[in-house]
């Protein structure tokens, strides 16, 4: 597994909307990601700098995830 050593990201106006695409397409992609991959996904948002702090990011992520489940 790699290292998901701090890495920011610095948003330009409009790239929140981005996000939102990229970041729905992975999370309804999610089941077909190999496990190794998925925990990459995972480490590496929990080490992104530059975007407002969750509180409670782990447990979103894994809420989101699951009810993506009832959208297929």
């Amino acid at each position: 597994m790699t290292d998901m050593t701090r890495q920011t990201i610095r948003l330009r106006e409009g790239d929140d909307t981005v996000l939102k695409y990229i970041g729905a397409a992975v999370v309804l992609q999610w089941q077909q990601l190999p496990a190794d991959v998925q925990q990459s996904i995972r480490q590496q948002a929990e080490s992104v700098g530059g975007l407002p702090t969750a509180a409670r990011l782990r447990e979103q992520m894994t809420s989101l995830i699951e009810r993506s489940r009832s959208y297929a």
